[in-house]
């Protein structure tokens, strides 16, 4: 990964990330259910990012941030799960959980 750019704000102005030849609709990145823009390797989340089924609300922002680091991941280790997974899923955080001791 080369880079991460956080915008935060109340205005949103994106026309550096347009001029990078993102595809753009209605002024906002076009992104696919799995965040991916047309630019590969450049995944979107957020309130900057559109998709046909997009929640504009705060957890709908989080979700996009879940599916867009889960891509990155997928994108550079194409063999990594498809599934996003929380540490309670996740095998090796419930190996370490059967190790503490019960109470």
């Amino acid at each position: 990964m080369d880079e991460v750019v956080i915008s935060h704000g109340y205005k949103s102005n994106l026309s550096d990330l347009a001029s990078c030849g993102l595809e753009m609709d209605d002024g906002m990145v076009l992104m696919s259910h799995h965040a991916q823009t047309s630019l590969p390797g450049v995944l979107a989340a957020g309130d900057c990012a559109t998709h046909e089924s997009k929640v504009r609300l705060i957890a709908g922002a989080f979700n996009d941030a879940i599916v867009a680091v889960n891509s990155a991941k997928q994108y550079m280790t194409p063999d990594a799960p498809q599934m996003a997974y929380v540490s309670s899923h996740n095998e090796i955080f419930r190996e370490k959980n059967r190790q503490i001791p019960s109470l």
